[in-house]
């Protein structure tokens, strides 16, 4: 179901799509994105060349905001030599899913890593 065919069928209530753009489009203001692509100071920055600067910083970021567990009776970290031959659950609504990493952010990341994938 894509987003137009959901407001005309009304399954999407107008109200949603409302409340995004009341929250985005500001930004996008702020950022130039709405403007002249001659004046806007972004309209020559690629996608490469933004993943390849700040891919650092995002691996930093990651790797910050990480869940810490509860280390009980050492568990942690893995040995994957003990859990051959064994399973683990990964579970929960963003297990495997894409639309979990990216959020109301409109841009499609040029690689992720699920926790599955993990």
């Amino acid at each position: 179901l894509d987003l137009y065919s959901g407001i005309e069928n009304g399954t999407i209530p107008i109200s949603y799509l409302n409340r995004a753009l009341k929250r985005v489009l500001p930004f996008w203001f702020k950022l130039g994105l709405i403007d002249n692509p001659i004046t806007n100071p972004w309209s020559n920055l690629t996608l490469d060349t933004l993943y390849q600067q700040h891919q650092p910083l995002a691996f930093e970021i990651a790797v910050k905001s990480m869940i810490l567990f509860k280390n009980t009776n050492n568990f942690l970290p893995l040995n994957f030599g003990l859990l051959k031959n064994k399973t683990i659950a990964v579970i929960g609504p963003c297990a495997d899913n894409d639309i979990c990493y990216t959020g109301d952010y409109a841009a499609i990341p040029l690689s992720y890593v699920s926790p599955l994938d993990a």
